[in-house]
């Protein structure tokens, strides 16, 4: 049986990460947010399975959130409150983290959370 650990060095420094928001085919750096976590909830459906009283489980859906803390250095966070006061329309941003910690041998990790 193989021990397999993590190497320490392979955990990544989030001070080499980047974080971007693009809104109206505007993308700006969002250098100035903290605390960044990102989510996936994948709900599951009940599945019958034929000549089986064992029942299966089916992966139907995902939710993604995220949550960051943002220093305000700029009026991209205020546009979106303003719009949607005075349109009722929440409005659509594509938000996008990277990290490359040049001691890991992870690599590049970016993940893009869509509207």
């Amino acid at each position: 049986m193989s021990n397999k650990v993590m190497n320490t060095n392979d955990a990544p420094v989030a001070k080499f990460a980047e974080v971007f928001v693009t809104r109206n085919g505007k993308r700006n750096a969002m250098l100035m947010c903290k605390d960044f976590e990102g989510k996936a909830n994948i709900s599951t459906q009940d599945v019958p399975r034929m000549g089986s009283v064992i029942m299966g489980k089916k992966p139907t859906t995902v939710e993604l959130s995220f949550t960051m803390t943002i220093y305000k250095c700029t009026e991209i966070f205020d546009d979106v409150v303003d719009e949607f006061i005075k349109t009722g329309v929440m409005p659509l941003l594509t938000i996008q983290t990277s990290n490359e910690d040049p001691a890991t041998s992870v690599g590049r990790s970016t993940k893009v959370y869509n509207d």
